[in-house]
């Protein structure tokens, strides 16, 4: 008889997002991303729309990263990549937990580089 850890009942998905920084395994505990959209409007001379122009800004994650004792703080400004795309971790904030797990508040921000060779740091 198979024994499942996880089972899906109408297509309901149960999981954490899992992320490597700088070589080390995160979980994000908790996270609200945003996808905004860059918007430029221009009026005629009577204060009436006359066009516009919108864009996909980049997108920020404030989340809580957590990560097991003896795993070190996660590297502020490291790029690492989820869902296709690079972020690095900005603002960092520690809190600690007596179930044996360290939270970090932090805000997750998209890089526009698009490769690794994109990259310099200093």
């Amino acid at each position: 008889m198979a024994a499942y850890t996880t089972l899906a009942d109408k297509a309901l998905i149960r999981g954490s997002i899992s992320v490597t920084i700088d070589g080390y395994t995160y979980l994000l505990k908790t996270g609200s991303r945003s996808k905004p959209v860059k918007s430029n409007f221009e009026y005629g001379a009577g204060g009436l729309p006359l066009a516009s122009s919108h864009v996909v800004d980049f997108q920020k994650i404030p989340a809580e990263i957590m990560a097991y004792v003896g795993t070190p703080e996660p590297s502020q400004l490291v790029p690492f990549t989820y869902d296709s795309k690079y972020w690095a971790v900005g603002n960092l904030t520690l809190s600690y937990s007596t179930e044996g797990l360290r939270g970090y508040s932090c805000e997750i921000t998209q890089l526009a580089g698009t490769s690794a060779a994109d990259f310099v740091g200093s």
